[in-house]
């Protein structure tokens, strides 16, 4: 009777071992059916993006391409000549430094026309046109000294080109002299080197000129008294501290 339980309990040991192993294998098909899906949308994500990915460069390059700007082409030598010459700086430009300047020269040369005498017009005119270089908007006290050096040294200039204009040596060597005392003035600043290279072109000027000794200093005395009335008018709103 043993002989005969033995086979049946080995049988059902069999039976109990091939139903869990074929259990076992159902268990796994299952998983594996379920992570198909999910590979299978894995999978269709990166294909997306692998596509998405070449039309954002394509975008983002056209974009960049948008947003340069076009460089504007090479200007030649006499290209940028011209834009310099042509240039204007309105940041520099001074309506009321000009319009009293301008009633400085024009108001002496139309007085000396009315009165017939159109000389000592022009030389009124020239002393206060020489002295309009060193007008600006510097506090008061300062801008009176420079005009007022000006003026001195634009009559001095007025009277000693009309009294050597008669010996061309005379003139010659005058002028040597007095171009290199304006050059030594530029180590003064740029005030002396205004005032010697406005005093310079007026010696030069009147050297060509052919005055007797009172009409040169007739000519010095008149540019002296345009220069101060070019200085008045710069200094009108003096009181006022405008």
């Amino acid at each position: 009777m043993e002989h005969e339980e033995d086979p049946r309990t080995d049988q059902e040991r069999i039976r109990a071992r091939t139903g869990s192993a074929s259990t076992s294998t159902n268990e796994n098909m299952e998983a594996e059916s379920e992570l198909v899906p999910l590979q299978n949308a894995a999978d269709a994500r990166i294909d997306a993006r692998s596509v998405e990915a070449p039309s954002e460069v394509a975008q983002s390059g056209a974009a960049s391409g948008q947003a340069k700007p076009t460089e504007p082409p090479a200007l030649n030598k006499w290209q940028k000549f011209w834009r310099g010459v042509l240039h204007v700086d309105t940041a520099k430009m001074d309506p009321w430094t000009a319009a009293r300047n301008a009633i400085g020269v024009a108001l002496p040369l139309a007085v000396g026309i009315a009165l017939g005498m159109p000389l000592g017009g022009l030389a009124v005119s020239s002393g206060a046109l020489n002295v309009s270089y060193s007008d600006s908007h510097d506090p008061y006290k300062q801008r009176a000294r420079r005009m007022l050096a000006a003026s001195a040294l634009c009559a001095v200039a007025v009277m000693a080109g009309g009294l050597v204009g008669h010996h061309n040596v005379a003139a010659v060597t005058l002028v040597s002299f007095w171009a290199f005392g304006s050059g030594m003035a530029v180590a003064a600043g740029p005030t002396g080197e205004s005032l010697g290279v406005i005093s310079l072109v007026v010696l030069i000027i009147y050297s060509a000129q052919t005055l007797t000794p009172g009409r040169a200093v007739q000519a010095g005395a008149l540019a002296f008294a345009g220069g101060l009335m070019q200085m008045l008018l710069s200094l009108a709103l003096w009181p006022a501290r405008v």
